[in-house]
């Protein structure tokens, strides 16, 4: 039984990801994904945490990040439209944050 149920919460966190990838530009707030998914915040997040070993929250920025990273070596896209794509309302919370990570 434990095997099924592991297999199943990984299948969900998988969803979670390739959903979280898939809609970065979108708010990634926790509680409306945990419902989304039917999945209790509760249980959504510890067993994201113990998937992703780190919190959820922690996840979302640094691929956001990476993502920005991608954009703006990849890509001709001025700054203040990466950071909208990526989930940033505008350039000046996108600079702190990525300050604040590199």
């Amino acid at each position: 039984m434990q095997e099924k149920t592991t297999s199943y919460y990984s299948q969900k966190s998988e969803e979670v990801l390739s959903y979280i990838h898939n809609h970065l530009a979108d708010d990634l707030n926790l509680k409306v994904l945990s419902e989304k998914f039917g999945i209790s915040f509760f249980h959504f997040h510890r067993i994201l945490k113990a998937y992703l070993n780190e919190p959820v929250g922690s996840y979302i920025n640094r691929i956001r990040l990476e993502t920005a990273i991608k954009l703006i070596r990849y890509s001709d896209d001025p700054l203040s439209d990466i950071a909208i794509r990526i989930g940033y309302n505008d350039v000046s919370s996108f600079s702190k944050a990525f300050s604040k990570e590199f």
